[in-house]
Protein backbone atom coordinates (compact mmCIF):
# COMPACT_ATOMS: atom_id res chain seq x y z
CA UNK A 1 0.00 0.00 0.00
CA UNK A 2 1.14 3.54 -0.76
CA UNK A 3 -0.52 6.61 0.79
CA UNK A 4 0.36 9.77 -1.06
CA UNK A 5 3.97 10.64 -0.28
CA UNK A 6 4.40 7.99 2.43
CA UNK A 7 6.18 5.04 0.89
CA UNK A 8 6.65 2.99 4.01
CA UNK A 9 9.56 1.27 5.74
CA UNK A 10 12.22 3.47 7.28
CA UNK A 11 10.34 6.75 7.18
CA UNK A 12 10.09 8.79 10.36
CA UNK A 13 6.81 10.64 10.74
CA UNK A 14 5.44 13.06 13.32
CA UNK A 15 1.63 13.14 13.50
CA UNK A 16 -0.01 16.21 15.09
CA UNK A 17 -3.67 15.85 16.10
CA UNK A 18 -6.09 17.96 18.18
CA UNK A 19 -7.24 15.19 20.54
CA UNK A 20 -6.04 11.69 21.37
CA UNK A 21 -8.27 9.27 19.43
CA UNK A 22 -8.56 6.41 21.92
CA UNK A 23 -11.22 5.68 22.79
CA UNK A 24 -12.77 7.06 19.62
CA UNK A 25 -15.91 9.03 20.43
CA UNK A 26 -16.23 11.15 17.27
CA UNK A 27 -15.77 10.95 13.53
CA UNK A 28 -12.56 12.96 13.79
CA UNK A 29 -11.16 10.44 16.27
CA UNK A 30 -12.00 7.61 13.89
CA UNK A 31 -10.24 9.33 11.00
CA UNK A 32 -7.14 10.09 13.08
CA UNK A 33 -7.06 6.49 14.27
CA UNK A 34 -7.49 5.33 10.67
CA UNK A 35 -4.46 7.36 9.55
CA UNK A 36 -2.29 5.94 12.35
CA UNK A 37 -3.38 2.38 11.59
CA UNK A 38 -2.81 2.79 7.85
CA UNK A 39 0.67 4.21 8.47
CA UNK A 40 1.43 1.31 10.80
CA UNK A 41 0.32 -1.14 8.11
CA UNK A 42 2.83 0.56 5.80
CA UNK A 43 5.59 -0.16 8.29
CA UNK A 44 5.66 3.39 9.64
CA UNK A 45 5.31 3.77 13.41
CA UNK A 46 4.78 7.52 13.78
CA UNK A 47 5.43 9.61 16.84
CA UNK A 48 2.08 11.11 17.83
CA UNK A 49 1.80 14.57 19.33
CA UNK A 50 -1.75 14.95 20.60
CA UNK A 51 -3.48 17.68 22.48
CA UNK A 52 -5.91 16.59 25.20
CA UNK A 53 -9.41 18.05 25.37
CA UNK A 54 -11.17 15.78 27.85
CA UNK A 55 -11.22 16.84 31.47
CA UNK A 56 -9.51 13.79 32.93
CA UNK A 57 -6.45 11.97 31.58
CA UNK A 58 -7.94 8.58 32.62
CA UNK A 59 -10.55 9.21 29.93
CA UNK A 60 -7.85 8.27 27.41
CA UNK A 61 -6.55 4.83 26.50
CA UNK A 62 -2.94 5.58 25.60
CA UNK A 63 -1.94 1.91 25.52
CA UNK A 64 -4.43 1.30 22.70
CA UNK A 65 -1.73 2.40 20.25
CA UNK A 66 0.98 0.11 21.63
CA UNK A 67 2.83 -1.45 18.70
CA UNK A 68 1.37 1.13 16.32
CA UNK A 69 3.38 4.21 17.24
CA UNK A 70 6.97 4.90 18.24
CA UNK A 71 5.98 7.34 20.96
CA UNK A 72 3.30 9.68 22.27
CA UNK A 73 3.64 13.27 23.45
CA UNK A 74 0.67 15.17 24.86
CA UNK A 75 -0.26 18.69 25.89
CA UNK A 76 -3.53 19.92 27.34
CA UNK A 77 -5.55 22.49 25.41
CA UNK A 78 -5.92 25.92 26.99
CA UNK A 79 -8.84 28.30 26.65
CA UNK A 80 -7.38 31.77 27.35
CA UNK A 81 -9.43 34.31 29.25
CA UNK A 82 -12.58 32.27 29.61
CA UNK A 83 -15.75 33.26 27.79
CA UNK A 84 -16.47 36.70 29.26
CA UNK A 85 -18.03 39.31 26.97
CA UNK A 86 -14.86 41.41 26.80
CA UNK A 87 -12.85 38.31 25.85
CA UNK A 88 -15.26 37.43 23.06
CA UNK A 89 -15.19 41.01 21.75
CA UNK A 90 -11.39 41.08 21.78
CA UNK A 91 -11.32 37.72 19.99
CA UNK A 92 -13.64 38.98 17.25
CA UNK A 93 -11.58 42.15 16.82
CA UNK A 94 -8.49 39.97 16.27
CA UNK A 95 -10.38 38.01 13.63
CA UNK A 96 -11.09 41.24 11.78
CA UNK A 97 -7.80 43.04 12.47
CA UNK A 98 -5.18 40.34 13.12
CA UNK A 99 -1.97 41.58 14.78
CA UNK A 100 1.17 41.18 12.72
CA UNK A 101 3.44 38.38 13.92
CA UNK A 102 6.94 39.39 15.00
CA UNK A 103 9.89 38.14 12.97
CA UNK A 104 10.27 34.38 13.23
CA UNK A 105 6.99 33.98 15.15
CA UNK A 106 3.68 32.66 13.92
CA UNK A 107 0.24 34.22 13.84
CA UNK A 108 -0.97 33.11 17.23
CA UNK A 109 -4.50 33.04 18.68
CA UNK A 110 -6.19 34.65 15.67
CA UNK A 111 -7.59 31.60 13.90
CA UNK A 112 -10.78 30.24 15.53
CA UNK A 113 -10.09 26.51 15.26
CA UNK A 114 -6.54 26.89 16.56
CA UNK A 115 -7.00 29.18 19.58
CA UNK A 116 -6.89 26.54 22.38
CA UNK A 117 -3.87 24.89 20.76
CA UNK A 118 -1.98 28.13 20.19
CA UNK A 119 -2.66 29.05 23.83
CA UNK A 120 -0.92 25.80 24.79
CA UNK A 121 2.10 26.92 22.70
CA UNK A 122 1.23 24.41 20.01
CA UNK A 123 3.51 25.91 17.38
CA UNK A 124 6.48 26.02 19.72
CA UNK A 125 5.85 22.45 20.86
CA UNK A 126 5.65 21.13 17.29
CA UNK A 127 8.88 22.90 16.31
CA UNK A 128 10.64 21.51 19.41
CA UNK A 129 9.52 17.97 18.52
CA UNK A 130 10.64 18.35 14.90
CA UNK A 131 14.08 19.44 16.11
CA UNK A 132 14.27 16.60 18.63
CA UNK A 133 12.88 13.77 16.49
CA UNK A 134 14.13 14.91 13.07
CA UNK A 135 11.25 13.27 11.17
CA UNK A 136 11.17 12.93 7.40
CA UNK A 137 7.69 14.44 7.37
CA UNK A 138 5.05 15.99 9.60
CA UNK A 139 1.38 15.06 9.15
CA UNK A 140 -0.83 17.64 10.82
CA UNK A 141 -4.51 18.56 10.91
CA UNK A 142 -5.65 21.55 8.89
CA UNK A 143 -6.28 23.44 12.15
CA UNK A 144 -2.52 23.87 12.37
CA UNK A 145 -1.54 25.05 8.90
CA UNK A 146 -0.25 28.37 10.26
CA UNK A 147 2.59 26.29 11.77
CA UNK A 148 3.72 25.29 8.27
CA UNK A 149 6.25 28.12 7.69
CA UNK A 150 8.12 27.18 10.89
CA UNK A 151 8.16 23.47 9.98
CA UNK A 152 9.19 24.11 6.38
CA UNK A 153 12.03 26.34 7.61
CA UNK A 154 13.48 23.21 9.25
CA UNK A 155 13.60 21.43 5.90
CA UNK A 156 10.85 18.92 6.70
CA UNK A 157 8.16 17.73 4.32
CA UNK A 158 4.61 18.59 5.41
CA UNK A 159 1.34 16.75 4.86
CA UNK A 160 -1.99 18.28 5.84
CA UNK A 161 -4.94 16.07 6.71
CA UNK A 162 -8.23 17.93 6.30
CA UNK A 163 -11.55 16.52 7.45
CA UNK A 164 -13.27 18.80 4.91
CA UNK A 165 -12.78 22.40 3.84
CA UNK A 166 -12.79 24.37 7.12
CA UNK A 167 -14.02 27.62 5.53
CA UNK A 168 -16.87 25.79 3.79
CA UNK A 169 -18.03 24.32 7.10
CA UNK A 170 -17.76 27.73 8.81
CA UNK A 171 -19.82 29.33 6.05
CA UNK A 172 -22.50 26.66 6.31
CA UNK A 173 -22.73 27.32 10.05
CA UNK A 174 -23.24 31.02 9.35
CA UNK A 175 -26.00 30.24 6.86
CA UNK A 176 -27.79 28.05 9.40
CA UNK A 177 -27.58 30.67 12.17
CA UNK A 178 -30.73 32.77 12.72
CA UNK A 179 -29.56 34.96 15.60
CA UNK A 180 -28.20 38.20 14.00
CA UNK A 181 -25.45 38.69 16.58
CA UNK A 182 -24.28 35.11 16.37
CA UNK A 183 -24.44 35.32 12.58
CA UNK A 184 -22.14 38.37 12.71
CA UNK A 185 -19.61 36.68 14.99
CA UNK A 186 -19.82 33.59 12.78
CA UNK A 187 -19.01 35.74 9.74
CA UNK A 188 -15.95 37.13 11.48
CA UNK A 189 -14.79 33.60 12.34
CA UNK A 190 -15.43 32.51 8.75
CA UNK A 191 -13.32 35.41 7.43
CA UNK A 192 -10.45 34.40 9.73
CA UNK A 193 -10.62 30.73 8.72
CA UNK A 194 -10.74 31.66 5.02
CA UNK A 195 -7.70 33.91 5.51
CA UNK A 196 -5.85 31.05 7.24
CA UNK A 197 -6.57 28.70 4.33
CA UNK A 198 -5.57 31.23 1.68
CA UNK A 199 -2.39 32.21 3.52
CA UNK A 200 -1.05 28.79 4.45
CA UNK A 201 -2.73 25.77 2.85
CA UNK A 202 -0.70 25.94 -0.36
CA UNK A 203 2.55 25.80 1.65
CA UNK A 204 2.11 22.09 2.37
CA UNK A 205 3.71 19.47 0.14
CA UNK A 206 0.66 17.25 0.20
CA UNK A 207 -3.00 17.47 1.20
CA UNK A 208 -5.11 14.51 2.27
CA UNK A 209 -8.84 15.19 1.90
CA UNK A 210 -11.98 13.21 2.57
CA UNK A 211 -13.50 13.33 -0.93
CA UNK A 212 -13.28 14.84 -4.40
CA UNK A 213 -15.96 17.34 -3.36
CA UNK A 214 -13.88 18.47 -0.38
CA UNK A 215 -10.83 18.81 -2.63
CA UNK A 216 -12.83 21.07 -4.95
CA UNK A 217 -13.91 23.22 -1.99
CA UNK A 218 -10.32 23.69 -0.85
CA UNK A 219 -9.18 24.55 -4.38
CA UNK A 220 -12.00 27.06 -4.64
CA UNK A 221 -11.05 28.64 -1.31
CA UNK A 222 -7.30 28.79 -1.84
CA UNK A 223 -7.14 29.40 -5.56
CA UNK A 224 -4.44 28.78 -8.15
CA UNK A 225 -1.69 28.31 -5.53
CA UNK A 226 -3.11 24.84 -4.76
CA UNK A 227 -1.94 23.65 -8.18
CA UNK A 228 1.54 23.25 -6.65
CA UNK A 229 0.27 20.86 -3.96
CA UNK A 230 -0.05 17.10 -4.40
CA UNK A 231 -3.66 16.40 -3.42
CA UNK A 232 -4.53 12.89 -2.33
CA UNK A 233 -8.19 12.03 -1.63
CA UNK A 234 -8.30 9.66 1.33
CA UNK A 235 -11.86 8.81 2.36
CA UNK A 236 -12.75 8.26 5.99
CA UNK A 237 -14.15 4.96 7.30
CA UNK A 238 -11.78 2.74 5.35
CA UNK A 239 -11.57 -0.88 6.41
CA UNK A 240 -9.13 -0.93 9.33
CA UNK A 241 -8.97 -4.70 9.66
CA UNK A 242 -5.52 -6.21 9.23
Amino acid sequence: MHIGGCSGMGERLLVVIPDFPCPAISGSHLRDLQQINLLSDLGIEPHVFSFLSRDEAPAYEFDALDGRVSGITTARRVFPGGNAVRVRIARNVRYLFPPRAAGGAYEKAIYPNAIPYDAADGGERVVALVKALRPDAVLLRSYFIHYLPMIKALGVKTIVDAHDCESFMAREMVRAQRNPLLKLTGLLAYAAIRRQERSYMALCDELWETSAEAVARVRNSVGEAMSRVNVFPLPSALDLSR
